[in-house]
């Protein structure tokens, strides 16, 4: 799984994307491209798929693993502090805990102070300690208004 991990994380960067993760499942390998500040295109997805194909093939896994590649989507959920890292700059709605209270934020995303991670909401900063936060999603406000995904 390590080798199939680092083999997708070339691939992706080798075309200046970032892998955000990668499952392998059985015999199909599903991972997730990003570029920061960018779209990721279909033509992305088909040339890191085909370099994942051309890497499995030189140390002789050539076609035991089916693959698909995807981009992160409107709404992902950001699981991990790496995550926080890779979407710093994009809006995101944030759910965290004060007290017994779960409060509900839309904020762009700073990325990390120590142990607490950043948000900016109308130019002033708010830092919620990582073990306080209950959910952090990206979200475009200007999609949502044009009737996309909530």
């Amino acid at each position: 799984m390590d080798r199939i991990n680092e083999i997708a994380k070339r691939s992706a960067e080798r075309f200046g994307l970032i892998l955000v993760e990668c499952l392998v499942l059985g015999d199909r390998i599903e991972a997730v491209i990003y570029r920061r500040g960018g779209i990721v295109g279909i033509k992305d997805l088909e040339n890191v798929t085909r370099e994942i194909q051309s890497e499995l093939f030189s140390v002789g896994l050539e076609g035991a693993y089916s693959i698909a590649i995807s981009s992160p989507g409107l709404s992902r959920v950001l699981k991990t502090r790496e995550e926080i890292d890779i979407f710093a700059g994009n809006e995101v709605k944030v759910s965290f805990k004060v007290g017994e209270n779960i409060i509900k934020e839309e904020a762009i995303l700073e990325g990390f102070s120590g142990d607490n991670v950043v948000f900016r909401k109308n130019e002033k900063k708010l830092e919620v300690p990582f073990d306080k936060v209950v959910k952090i999603s990206l979200y475009n406000r200007l999609l949502e208004k044009r009737g996309g995904k909530k």
